[in-house]
């Protein structure tokens, strides 16, 4: 008797871990590159689908490598959104089969924030400015060409896809609203940081960042007193650090200019609240 029990118990358990097996291999999967890209298809899709962002939270999106954990998941996605000017997007896509879709397509990037890329002895010019996420309307270009794709991708649910999408569309023109009744009347329309990925942002409010380096590394100090006399001379009252930029050095460039430091995470899950934090940022100094 006490031998039926186990033999039970045994073939339960290898029931439970099959239709759990089924469970998740039959899980339909998409993969985008960043958070926000997440943040923003999540909201197209539903309960449609299981979304995966490769990078996680505060990581520097110029500097991330996936870790190989990162691929469980990945491999079983349908397609692979990509912003389309991130180094570890290239490395993932010449190492897996999933089909990737660049989304940034319609939007004019900008060129001259950051240093060029050179491989060998040849030089690509300057890079187009990787961080096409941090704007408004640039996240709504994004939302339309993954709904797109996934109308295409799921015909039967397009209709749903397409109603979430015009709700998100939405949702972003009252944030868009929000940021530019924020930024009315700001008293210095210039900011300062260490890396230039509030570009877009800037394009899209006509204000002027000032960026001490272009890519992420150790800078002279000639150049950080270049970078804090520009600074003083457009009354920079507002010094935005992210997780990848040195305290000390942001606090030296606070102290030298007079400006205020505030933290924000615009790689992250709430990169529209964090967006928001900027100009309110703005706004209250």
């Amino acid at each position: 008797m006490k031998l039926i029990k186990i033999l039970i118990i045994g073939l339960l358990a290898i029931a439970s871990a099959a239709c759990s097996y089924r469970s998740a291999t039959s899980e339909r999967v998409l993969a985008v590159s960043i958070e926000p890209m997440r943040w923003a298809l999540e909201q197209i899709v539903g309960d449609h689908y299981k979304v995966v962002a490769l990078m996680p939270s505060g990581a520097d999106p110029e500097a991330f490598e996936p870790a190989v954990s990162a691929r469980a998941d990945f491999d079983r996605a349908s397609l692979f959104f990509t912003i389309g000017y991130l180094p570890f997007e290239q490395k993932m896509i010449e190492t897996t089969s999933v089909r990737a879709v660049a989304t940034t397509g319609n939007i004019t990037p900008i060129y001259g924030t950051h240093k060029c890329h050179h491989h060998g002895d040849q030089s690509h010019g300057d890079a187009a400015d990787p961080h096409l996420w941090i704007s408004i309307a640039n996240m709504k270009a994004i939302a339309e060409a993954m709904c797109n794709e996934i109308c295409t991708l799921d015909p039967d649910n397009a209709e749903e896809y397409k109603a979430n999408l015009q709700e998100l569309t939405l949702n972003l023109t009252e944030a868009d609203a929000e940021i530019r009744a924020d930024l009315d009347g700001c008293a210095s329309r210039a900011f300062m940081l260490w890396h230039p990925t509030l570009s877009y942002f800037a394009r899209d409010y006509s204000l002027e960042q000032i960026a001490v380096c272009a890519d992420n590394k150790d800078v002279t100090p000639a150049t950080m007193q270049t970078a804090i006399e520009k600074a003083r001379a457009k009354s920079v009252r507002v010094f935005f650090s992210q997780g990848y930029c040195d305290p000390r050095q942001a606090q030296t460039l606070a102290d030298e200019t007079g400006a205020q430091i505030i933290s924000v995470n615009l790689s992250g899950y709430d990169w529209l609240d964090q967006m928001k934090a900027v100009s309110r940022g703005l706004a209250q100094h």
